[in-house]
């Protein structure tokens, strides 16, 4: 019999009830005034507000995802200017509050520089969980956006009404890990149930990914096989 194989059960009682006994543990060793005294160090550094924002270029503007002690989820915003006046485009902590849950920001992906028009996709997740929720579209991700329930996933634009979507969510699309077996085409306005396979594994491979690349004159992407934990094909 294979020791610890109940953890696979990422929410079953057991499992949940150990990692609250490691976490135990582990607070009583590395706990105490000597962390709380780093924990808050660290903070008053990361909350500065002339502290160096890091910022993503696409399309003539740059974006970042501003953190602080008022904004602790982040501030999703661009700016064109050298001494910027920043546009925020989506306040992280405020959709938490409107929609009652812990969402973060977890990723964004632009559409490939060779396609007029400024989109973006936002993921967004709850603490404790993979990606939970995701919403993809224009950047204030109103109505003709794209929307998937809850599922591990990921995407790439392929243009500018088609997602290349790797997810977990769906009859069949998982892999025994639960990462997503199968990347599908997604266009907007369909339902995820639709969208076409274009590349899959066996179920018992960990996960297959997906990965543009614009370096190059015509575009290209990448399909991955990760057979396990140590290789990817």
């Amino acid at each position: 019999m294979i020791p610890y194989l109940w953890l696979e059960q990422v929410e079953g009682a057991r499992a949940l009830k150990f990692v609250e006994q490691q976490n135990g543990k582990t607070l009583q060793v590395l706990g105490g005034a000597a962390f709380e005294w780093d924990r808050d160090a660290l903070a008053s550094i990361y909350d500065r507000a002339d502290k160096i924002p890091s910022v993503s270029p696409c399309g003539g503007y740059l974006y970042n995802l501003w953190k602080d002690a008022d904004n602790p989820r982040g501030l999703w915003r661009r700016t064109r200017t050298p001494n910027p006046s920043w546009d925020v485009l989506l306040d992280i902590d405020q959709v938490a509050a409107s929609e009652g849950g812990d969402w973060l920001l977890t990723r964004a992906a632009f559409l490939p520089r060779n396609w007029t028009g400024d989109f973006s996709v936002v993921a967004r997740r709850q603490r404790r969980r993979h990606p939970a929720r995701v919403r993809y579209g224009r950047e204030d991700l109103v109505r003709d956006g794209f929307g998937l329930p809850e599922a591990k996933s990921d995407v790439e634009w392929l243009d500018p009404d088609t997602l290349v979507l790797t997810s977990s969510y769906g009859s069949g699309m998982a892999t025994t890990c639960g990462y997503a077996r199968t990347v599908r085409l997604w266009w907007r306005g369909t339902r995820t149930d639709q969208a076409p396979v274009i590349f899959e594994l066996p179920a018992n491979h960990v996960i297959a990914k997906c990965g543009d690349d614009h370096t190059v004159v015509l575009a290209r992407m990448w399909f991955v096989d990760q057979p396990d934990t140590f290789n990817s094909l």
